[in-house]
């Protein structure tokens, strides 16, 4: 009986770890992969240099999303991580509240991650919005990972978000 038991259990879980990786879709550019769950995200492409994954049945009526673009800066002869970091923390100044700045690294490539947040009024409603946006710098090219999403919805999506993140690898 308790073999019976074993076995039952064994198959469940191999079963049920075969669904959670069939819910895994794969996106595979000439630049970049990564995995996202096609249950949390639908995704539309824009080219071969930008993919865009919606969070699907968003809260507020705000669209929330990631989007995965890829510049070449080549033409750029002192291009590269620091600097555009740089370039892109005195844009952001300008216009939002930057909370944090943080360097990492990932699968041998650094990386700097930029959150900063907004306030606004849409038809006389205060809204505030959380994003999140990831740099990083690979053969003469810029990766821009960016997570969009109103304050109060941002921690509950950032799970999902890291999980993408952390699939991330540049070709």
């Amino acid at each position: 009986m308790k073999l019976l038991f074993l076995v039952s259990f064994l198959l469940c879980s191999v079963c049920f770890s075969q669904k959670k990786q069939a819910d895994l879709e794969k996106v595979i550019t000439k630049d970049f992969t990564l995995e996202f769950d096609s249950n949390y995200f639908s995704r539309i492409d824009a080219y071969d240099k930008l993919v865009m994954l919606f969070i699907k049945n968003p809260q507020n009526g705000y669209v929330e999303s990631l989007r995965i673009s890829v510049e070449d800066v080549s033409k750029y002869k002192k291009m590269d991580l620091e600097y555009f970091s740089e370039i892109k923390e005195n844009l952001l100044k300008d216009e939002y509240k930057i909370l944090s700045k943080t360097k990492g690294e990932l699968n041998g490539n650094k990386y700097i991650d930029f959150s900063f947040g907004k306030t606004t009024l849409i038809e006389n409603n205060k809204s505030e919005f959380k994003n999140l946006e990831r740099l990083y710098f690979h053969k003469s090219k810029i990766y821009k990972i960016f997570f969009g999403s109103s304050e109060k919805s941002y921690e509950k999506h950032l799970p999902k978000i890291q999980q993408v993140l952390e699939s991330f690898r540049m070709k």
